[in-house]
């Protein structure tokens, strides 16, 4: 039987209950944040190290808890599969790029003067095209930021 769109629906009546329990507004937010995604894993064994960096990034501080949740999910099923693989891939892409650098490492001052820019929505879009690039393994540290951004810049 499925139901989709439970997750979204979940995560709704999750704060609901948590509300109706008087759990801390935060809390609340954090679990109905892990339900809401718990589905982004159904395919977790296609995931390239873009995707796992990206879901590194995503789930933050919640990435243990929101990899045992979607395995607690898994047990639910006809024929669960394990996310031990999965995991390990995950620790690997840890030890490889720390959380923090899956971020811009350009700040928006530096964008604007590197592509001569005014305050304004092209240099959010450049960054948000800089994460991306960090995320794909293009990017690794300021300096090949500033060569990815003004070789870019250029097409």
């Amino acid at each position: 039987v499925h139901f989709y769109g439970h997750d979204h629906e979940g995560a709704k009546v999750a704060r609901i209950a948590l509300k109706r329990l008087k759990v801390p507004n935060d809390m609340s937010e954090e679990v109905a944040f892990l339900v809401e995604n718990h589905m982004r894993l159904s395919s977790a064994n296609q995931f390239g190290k873009a995707a796992i960096r990206r879901l590194i990034r995503d789930m933050g501080n919640q990435l243990e808890r929101f990899l045992d949740l979607c395995e607690a999910d898994r047990l639910g099923h006809k024929d669960p599969t394990p996310l031990s693989e999965f995991r390990q891939r995950v620790a690997q892409a840890l030890t490889e790029t720390p959380v923090e650098s899956l971020e811009s490492p350009l700040s928006g001052e530096e964008i604007m003067r590197l592509l001569q820019l005014e305050p304004g929505k092209a240099v959010g879009d450049w960054k948000t095209r800089l994460v991306e690039a960090v995320l794909e393994g293009n990017v690794t540290n300021v300096e090949s930021a500033r060569s990815w951004l003004l070789e870019q810049s250029q097409q």
